[in-house]
């Protein structure tokens, strides 16, 4: 249960750790969802004892302690290790993200998220005032990490409609899961259509934790629909 708990905080959307009292998310987001040298580590750890074991019953061995023990041992401290590593990159990746400006803007604050194939390899987001700068951080040996060459998405001027939109039922649901909320509203020929996305996705990112939120309203700004739409939807 424990491990459990640690995987799900050390990736992915969060970790609602002292729900129903306080329905912050924690997470550390040092691994990928699907990390696939950690599922090569567990299928050795399984998968080894057992070949082990075949080879020393055609040999005649006996068995004198319960197989997979060492194994299970040596596959835990590697995880540690590996977790370590990862801690110690996402760290330096938000240092980097932290130590420049952005557009003349000094940063708020930064996370990084990692690539699900490369430990040297981070996406970085960043908050200023009135943007959100998408960035690749590289931490190879020879590489540099160049803020000039971030995406820049602004955060919408006020406005009616987007007052209306961040009053939706749905929005307040969305503000309470997503980590970096950037909202947008649209005139339309009858009204105006607001959406509130989550930028820890990044652009085309088509998992089913990709969520956001999109409300429809006439030119008086009432609400006509609102509704949660996964990523992969069909945009009418």
């Amino acid at each position: 249960m424990t491990a459990h708990v640690l995987l799900d905080v050390a990736s992915g959307t969060g970790v609602q750790l002292l729900w129903p009292f306080h329905e912050h998310r924690y997470a550390w987001n040092i691994i990928a969802n699907l990390d696939p040298w950690i599922l090569i580590l567990l299928a050795i750890g399984i998968l080894g004892p057992l070949l082990l074991g075949m080879v020393g019953e055609e040999i005649g061995e006996r068995k004198k302690q319960p197989r997979g023990r060492i194994a299970a041992i040596c596959v835990l401290a590697i995880f540690a290790a590996y977790l370590g590593a990862r801690a110690a990159l996402h760290s330096h990746a938000i240092d980097l993200l932290l130590a420049r400006e952005y557009g003349g803007q000094p940063p708020l604050s930064a996370s990084a998220f990692p690539s699900s194939t490369s430990l040297m390899d981070w996406r970085g987001v960043v908050v200023t005032d009135n943007m959100i700068e998408e960035a690749s951080v590289p931490l190879s040996p020879g590489k540099e990490f160049d803020a000039e060459r971030s995406v820049t998405h602004y955060k919408p001027e006020d406005s009616p409609a987007l007052e209306a939109g961040q009053r939706a039922a749905a929005t307040e649901t969305l503000l309470t899961y997503a980590r970096f909320p950037l909202a947008s509203v649209i005139r339309r020929e009858d009204g105006y259509r607001f959406e509130l996305h989550d930028l820890q996705f990044p652009s085309g990112d088509m998992s089913p934790e990709n969520i956001f939120v999109r409300v429809d309203f006439d030119s008086g700004l009432h609400i006509t629909r609102q509704q949660f739409l996964f990523a992969v939807s069909p945009n009418p």
